[in-house]
């Protein structure tokens, strides 16, 4: 799962948000420093991308791409289900979802002085660039693509991916709706045990 999701199933809880937001960007060290209650969004966020990567649905997906995008599948899958997320947001949440991420936003502005220091910066920009809610059009999944195009070792791999996206989207769609409820019993369960 990408930005939005992550944000998204973080059990309405500010600590958790940040922590499942940071996650991505933190070796073992680095993550070790920050508070226990950033500490234990970065456990939700390991919970969560374990759960993934183990679905049949998210597997079927990145079978889907791979023919196309090789290794870069499942990258591209977790980007495109953010996309998916916002396209069915009515399906799993009662908040509308520009109001959820200004919420986002607000919380990673309130809690960036407990960012490590080179994050800071990287999450103002996410905000100012509203990267969350660039994932609601494909515009904004090509600008999220070149990102990641300057960033890795094979780049033509991504050529086209907007393109297989939504020649793809019907069957990736199918995919994400069996399973992201599967996923949000997963989180709701981990956080009635927090």
């Amino acid at each position: 799962m990408n930005f939005l999701a992550h944000c998204f199933l973080s059990c309405r809880e500010e600590h958790l948000l940040v922590g499942n937001y940071l996650a991505d960007f933190l070796n073992l060290k680095e993550a070790q420093q920050l508070m226990p209650d950033i500490q234990q969004g970065i456990s939700l966020h390991r919970t969560i991308d374990r759960f993934t990567d183990e679905h049949p649905a998210v597997r079927q997906s990145i079978l889907r791409l791979r023919p196309f995008h090789r290794k870069y599948a499942p990258v591209i899958s977790d980007i495109f289900y953010d996309y998916l997320l916002a396209k069915n947001w009515q399906q799993f949440s009662k908040e509308d979802l520009r109001i959820f991420v200004d919420r986002v936003y607000r919380t990673l502005l309130a809690w960036t002085p407990f960012f490590p220091e080179d994050f800071q910066a990287q999450a103002r920009h996410m905000i100012e660039a509203d990267w969350l809610m660039s994932y609601t059009h494909y515009n904004g999944l090509g600008y999220t693509f070149l990102r990641l195009q300057r960033r890795i070792s094979q780049p033509d791999q991504l050529e086209n991916v907007l393109e297989n996206l939504q020649s793809l989207e019907n069957e990736l769609e199918r995919d994400f709706l069996d399973f992201f409820p599967d996923l949000m019993d997963v989180v709701d369960s981990w956080c009635s045990e927090c």
